[in-house]
């Protein structure tokens, strides 16, 4: 059932939040590297919030699983990372080279993250909080979602959002359109994730 996703709260949410990165272009003069290294720390905050749903649904035994899906989606945010760093990154920033797993994870990146980047990813943290406790248990959605659903909504929600994120930072170096295509990533970024958002709704109320 299609429904008007400017009445949901969890919606509105999710557009306030993600206008946090574009006030951050408007009124901080923040980079592209800033914008995309911010949406990539989403990427964490979106996986803890999976496996809390997914505790809900399987209880304590789905803590076993919890080391493994780490391991395999730590050596995907390393490499997302590596090609934020490469394609989008100052040239001051250096990596480490203290084996295979921290290789790929700039040593200096925190002197890349200022207060105002903090505070947009602990919204973004919130916003995704709101969408767990609202949906989730207010509306008890676990009743209807299985492990299945929620692990292909978060696959979903994750490629879409990475992909608008790598194609549209790209475009907008091969345009040289800091401001106002900056201003445009955001947006895209907005409706990237309402459209993940609203399809899984969807499936819920159907």
């Amino acid at each position: 059932m299609n429904r008007n996703i400017l009445t949901d709260f969890s919606a509105l949410f999710i557009i306030g939040t993600n206008m946090v990165p574009l006030g951050g272009v408007l009124f901080f003069h923040w980079s592209l590297f800033e914008v995309v290294l911010t949406y990539w720390a989403e990427t964490i905050i979106v996986f803890f919030y999976t496996h809390l749903k997914l505790l809900k649904l399987k209880g304590p035994l789905h803590l076993l699983a919890i080391p493994f899906s780490c391991f395999f989606w730590y050596g995907f945010i390393t490499i997302h990372l590596f090609l934020i760093c490469g394609l989008f990154g100052p040239h001051g920033i250096k990596f480490n080279h203290h084996g295979l797993w921290m290789s790929f994870w700039p040593g200096n990146l925190l002197d890349y993250i200022s207060w105002d980047m903090l505070t947009a990813i602990f919204c973004l943290f919130l916003s995704h909080g709101a969408e767990f406790i609202l949906n989730f248990l207010g509306k008890k959605q676990y009743l209807a979602d299985s492990a299945k659903d929620i692990q292909n909504n978060f696959v979903y929600r994750i490629m879409i959002m990475q992909f608008t994120l790598i194609i549209g930072g790209w475009l907008i170096l091969l345009f040289k359109a800091p401001v106002w295509g900056l201003a445009v990533l955001v947006m895209i970024k907005i409706t990237a994730d309402l459209h993940a958002y609203n399809k899984h709704q969807n499936l819920f109320y159907a």
